[in-house]
C-alpha cells in the first residue's frame, strides 16, 4: 500500500520513501533514475553535432553522467535524513536502463555523500551499503 500513497508524476532524479512492509520494515526509496528532459535534449544535441566516439565525446558524458549521479544520490540523502534514517543499502543507481557506467556512478555517488558530510557536520554520518553488479 506504499505505493498507492505516491503521488504522481514523480520528478526526474528523485528519491521518495514508502512503507516497506514486510521487505523492509523501515522504509524502501523510490528513486527515479530517469534524467530530466533537458538532459536528453543535451546528449541529442551532442550526438548531432558529430563527434560521436571521440575523446572530449567521451568526457563530456561522463562528465553529465556524474552530475546526475550526484544530484540522484544527493535527493535520496535528503530523503534519509528528512526521515531519520542513517543506513542505506542499494544497487548502483542508474548503471541499468539509464546506462551510466558503474565508475560514473560511484564518483557522483561520492560527491553527493561529501557534500552531505560538509552540510550535516554535527550529524550522523550515513551508512552505505552498494551493490555493484558489473
Amino acid at each position: 500500500h506504499g505505493l498507492r500513497s505516491l503521488r504522481l508524476p514523480l520528478a526526474p532524479l528523485s528519491a521518495t520513501l514508502v512503507e516497506g512492509g514486510a521487505l523492509a520494515p523501515m522504509a524502501v526509496a523510490m528513486v527515479v533514475t530517469t534524467p530530466p528532459r533537458e538532459v536528453l535534449d543535451l546528449l541529442d544535441e551532442m550526438h548531432i553535432s558529430g563527434d560521436v566516439g571521440s575523446a572530449e565525446h567521451a568526457s563530456r558524458v561522463e562528465a553529465l553522467g556524474a552530475s546526475l549521479s550526484q544530484r540522484l544520490h544527493a535527493s535520496l540523502f535528503g530523503e534519509l535524513r528528512a526521515a531519520g534514517l542513517w543506513s542505506v543499502a542499494m544497487p548502483t543507481l542508474a548503471t541499468g536502463g539509464t546506462g551510466l557506467s558503474a565508475p560514473c556512478v560511484c564518483a557522483g555517488l561520492a560527491t553527493a555523500l561529501l557534500e552531505d558530510v560538509r552540510q550535516q557536520p554535527g550529524s550522523p554520518r550515513l551508512r552505505l551499503r552498494v551493490a555493484c553488479f558489473e
